[in-house]
């Protein structure tokens, strides 16, 4: 998917492969990944119908019916392989790791320097400015 937007603060590139999305900038050659993890313990389809079940199974079978209307103006075209290829001179930045790596850093119970309570919002608020100032100013 390809998108451009007026701001190049924006990412305009997405591709999701090998169980990773990739979002970048052309712009600002930067990005970042997300792992993509299957759901567990889900079934595609369910395997006793209750009240709800059915309801589900009829939006489903809802949304396959709107599909079909256009499958007929579909056209076959050849892509090129690197539309799905990662950019090599794209910076990315790891999520998952700068995710994990800010939960380390986050204690179970926030305390101040005088030892009262910290509200953890707010605790983590002031983190993400000393990450990065713009943070603060709601950027």
């Amino acid at each position: 998917m390809v998108t451009e937007t007026g701001d190049e603060q924006q990412y305009g590139n997405i591709l999701m492969k090998d169980k990773k999305m990739y979002m970048w900038s052309d712009k600002t050659k930067q990005g970042f990944t997300l792992a993509i993890n299957e759901p567990e313990n889900i079934s595609p389809v369910p395997k006793k119908m209750g009240e709800g079940k059915v309801q589900e199974r009829k939006d489903q079978e809802s949304v396959l019916a709107q599909i079909e209307k256009y499958k007929d103006a579909c056209k076959v075209e050849v892509i090129a392989d690197s539309y799905f290829t990662v950019p090599s001179g794209v910076q990315f930045q790891d999520m998952d790791a700068f995710q994990k790596q800010m939960m380390k850093g986050i204690p179970a119970n926030p305390r101040t320097n005088d030892g009262s309570s910290v509200d953890s919002q707010k605790y983590l608020e002031e983190m993400m400015k000393q990450i990065s100032p713009e943070a603060g100013d709601g950027q």
